[in-house]
């Protein structure tokens, strides 16, 4: 028989069993998990000459023999239902009985007399709710150690005493059932085109990059990948930097990436609230008549005039003589941005009080990105000690690896004018709280944090930012759902914050930013002063190539130029 012939015959026979050169290589290169997960054998792209990180992360979803068709793959998934985390589970409750490593209280924290378990949510809900008041009987109680009244883990009081927790149980969550939905790479447009993101609890999504683990979250519309740190040998899961997001909290400015303190000549002093930060116990410093203000430093003070009284004892000498000026501290030196005119008494850790503070004259000074936030000078920080001038085992400098992309500040509003201490919320606190409709699009100029000026506000001095609350809404997480399971979730007693504005609350002059707690959850209530984790977040060009790998734990993907 001919040479020629044979050939044909073994075409013929191929075809007749489906084995086009696609499905050929997707036999021999994986392997199916629990009859749904798909996880590649090692070297699935090189083999099959893709050899870009970009590339490879999307022929791997459906073990493609091309990257148009992978993308027509994805993108005919659709959208998932983004009101579900990724992927769904249900809960059954855990609990911890007498428990005794001590708990200090605080007077802001919520204590109710009985709850309620959600088993879609795995959080708990505390009712009949009223304020810890030291030296009352809370036997019995349940709080979740701060002031709100939803969240994944409550304690019961067994034992306490006027300031502390002695002994209690500690009611949490395990998980009951599991739905394995919306798993993979899903598609949604970004600033520079089509973006492919992962979801739920992908198993193939991990890069070991300057000796350091990262998780890829997306690949951008131009091809680049995002990637999210996850830690050292030995340290996985462990966030490498802890900062607040802004060390003051008391004006809107505090929830940008870039702020701008610069104050006008106009005082704000219509915003009446309740202060309920007070020590019954300490003896404060309080003015009469005036207050003194430094347009330099934005900060008030007493005049040097100080009148040492306990809020609880004086209260009614303090308002009837008008001394009615204090930053509630006990030095009399102290300076504050934000000083408090007293209106009335409400407990003896409480007050009615007018803030009193300067501030910006419009929207568009506060989102000016005049001087670091915070979070980005502790980013900063860490890329000159882990990125800037280091070198792979080549020799090739890490930052050539490094793509410019835009790392969204999301300020846009929703409600309020954005500067003053009225009410402010933008626009994530609806969409990701209510609607749950995540976007990857940045609104408004001033919030594209960039190098460069061809994508972006050219604000950043490197390629380097954090996650947006909306890329987490997208890789499997909800607000307020407890979610153990998808892949950014990997270390549950951590929480890190998002680079994303939520709102302004003049009752207690907050900016609060959108976070992670260690739960899953995604939390619009984080106050821009509080310390969380920080992961950095980098993305990779789209002409780095894989050395080896399959993105798994035991066999993550390696790269090089």
């Amino acid at each position: 028989m001919k040479i020629k012939n044979i050939i044909m015959i073994i075409i013929f026979l191929l075809l007749l069993y489906g084995f086009t050169p696609s499905t050929f290589a997707k036999f021999h290169a994986s392997k199916e998990i629990d009859g749904s997960i798909i996880v590649p054998e090692n070297n699935y792209c090189l083999n099959n000459g893709f050899e870009t990180l970009s590339d490879c992360m999307l022929v791997m979803e459906n073990y493609s023999d091309s990257v148009n068709n992978a993308k027509m793959y994805i993108n005919s998934k659709g959208s998932p239902d983004f009101s579900k985390t990724a992927p769904i589970v249900k809960y059954k409750e855990l609990i911890k009985e007498n428990v005794t490593d001590i708990i200090t209280l605080d007077t802001s924290y919520k204590f109710g007399t009985y709850y309620n378990f959600n088993v879609d949510t795995g959080n708990y809900t505390i009712n009949n709710v009223k304020s810890w008041v030291s030296g009352d009987n809370h036997f019995g109680n349940f709080t979740c150690l701060s002031d709100k009244t939803t969240c994944s883990t409550i304690y019961r009081v067994i034992e306490e005493d006027e300031v502390s927790l002695l002994k209690y149980n500690i009611h949490t969550y395990d998980v009951w059932k599991t739905f394995e939905s919306d798993y993979g790479l899903y598609a949604m447009d970004d600033d520079l085109g089509k973006s492919y993101y992962y979801r739920g609890n992908v198993k193939n999504n991990l890069v070991l990059f300057n000796d350091m683990y990262w998780k890829i979250i997306r690949q951008n519309g131009d091809g680049s990948v995002r990637l999210i740190y996850y830690g050292k040998e030995g340290s996985l899961g462990v966030d490498p930097i802890t900062s607040s997001f802004n060390e003051s909290a008391w004006n809107p400015t505090y929830v940008g990436y870039m702020i701008n303190e610069s104050v006008s000549d106009v005082p704000n002093t219509s915003q009446e609230a309740i202060f309920s930060g007070i020590d019954k116990d300490a003896e404060y410093c309080f003015s009469k008549g005036s207050l003194g203000f430094s347009f330099a430093t934005g900060e008030f003070d007493l005049n040097h005039q100080c009148l040492l009284a306990n809020w609880e004892r004086d209260h009614e000498k303090l308002l009837n003589d008008g001394y009615s000026y204090t930053l509630f501290s006990t030095d009399i030196n102290a300076k504050s941005r934000v000083a408090m005119n007293l209106e009335a008494y409400e407990s003896p850790t409480s007050a009615k009080v007018t803030y009193q503070t300067m501030h910006p004259k419009s929207y568009d000074e506060i989102v000016a990105n005049t001087s670091n936030s915070t979070i980005k000078s502790s980013i900063d920080l860490w890329y000159q000690n882990n990125i800037l001038g280091k070198n792979d085992e080549s020799g090739n400098l890490i930052e050539n690896y490094l793509a410019d992309n835009i790392f969204c500040n999301d300020r846009s509003l929703q409600t309020g004018n954005g500067y003053s201490l009225e009410n402010t919320i933008y626009k994530s606190f609806n969409r990701l709280s209510f609607l749950n409709q995540p976007t990857l699009t940045c609104s408004n100029l001033s919030d594209k944090f960039s190098v460069s000026d061809t994508i972006g506000n050219s604000k950043l001095t490197y390629a380097i930012g954090t996650i947006t609350a909306d890329e987490v809404l997208l890789s499997g997480g909800l607000s307020n759902n407890v979610n153990p399971l998808y892949y950014l979730n990997y270390n549950n007693d951590s929480s890190f914050v998002t680079m994303t504005a939520s709102y302004f609350h003049p009752s207690d002059i907050t900016a609060r930013v959108w976070s992670v707690l260690g739960s899953g959850a995604i939390d619009s209530t984080t106050g821009v002063s509080k310390n969380y984790g920080v992961r950095p977040v980098v993305n990779i060009k789209k002409s780095v190539k894989i050395l080896s790998g399959d993105g798994t734990i035991d066999n993550p993907f390696t790269l090089g130029l």
